[in-house]
């Protein structure tokens, strides 16, 4: 069953809801990046602010409720499609919704083993990020990434532990004392590249949002059009302040 819906840009798991913590280790300048959107975010969130599913105002408690519940679902579902990008989650969302179509992960994958959900990945490489982020990402993309590298990454992770038990001295990342032949130290490379680490996806995801934010700040944002019925026009504007955007990553 295919995961993504309407035009390859939604992904959905109907077993996984909330949001989940990732941390990304991610290329200097990430920051410096994210920062120069700032104003992009919050133009972003003024735009989210004028849909037509936005105004409560002199609406009774109940039918604010519901109009809000109705926004919020909208706005999810437009990040997710890369239409609105007004915080760095968003963003982060957004890239990963088109990496996880580019490599056609949008499928259900069986479920990965404990291992894969902390600790370092077998094959990751040591110190060549300096930065670090933590977002809050949509916990059914979280999974699908986590399934399909594991999944995908299974046979070069075992041929992989494999290699550390003939070679137990080994120390791969100090390649000026590798603690093995220069054939064991290429098997290890080749072995590694094989794998499919959470993290390469994080810094995917990040890449993909910030180039096509980049690209938006520079012209003109179209107009959010509603894809929900609304309610009876009101005449009265929205009293929604915008969203701040944090560089934390956390709305």
């Amino acid at each position: 069953m295919s995961l993504i819906s309407g035009e390859d840009v939604m992904v959905t798991s109907p077993k996984i809801i909330g949001t989940i913590p990732i941390t990304a280790r991610l290329p200097y300048g990430t920051r410096s990046q994210l920062e120069h959107l700032v104003p992009f975010f919050r133009a972003e969130a003024a735009r989210a602010s004028a849909l037509p599913t936005a105004p409560v105002k002199g609406m009774s408690r109940q039918v604010a409720a519901s109009r809000r519940s109705r926004w919020k679902q909208e706005m999810q579902q437009l990040r997710r499609a890369g239409e609105l990008t007004d915080t760095v989650i968003a963003l982060v969302t957004g890239g990963l919704v088109k990496e996880i179509a580019g490599r056609e992960w949008d499928r259900e994958w069986p479920d990965p083993p404990h291992q894969a959900y902390g600790g370092r990945w077998p094959g990751s490489p040591e110190g060549a990020w300096p930065e670090k982020l933590t977002v809050d990402l949509p916990g059914d993309l979280v999974h699908i990434v986590r399934a399909a590298c594991w999944n995908t990454s299974k046979e070069g992770i075992c041929q992989l532990y494999r290699w550390h038990e003939r070679h137990p001295a080994a120390r791969p990342h100090c390649r000026t004392r590798p603690g093995c032949t220069a054939e064991a130290l290429a098997e290890y490379t080749q072995l590694t590249s094989k794998i499919i680490t959470p993290g390469v996806i994080w810094r995917a995801a990040f890449a993909h949002g910030i180039h096509t934010a980049e690209a938006r700040h520079q012209m003109p944002a179209p107009v959010l059009i509603s894809t929900q019925a609304t309610a009876p026009r009101q005449r009265s504007s929205t009293s929604r302040p915008g969203m701040k955007a944090e560089i934390t990553g956390r709305a």
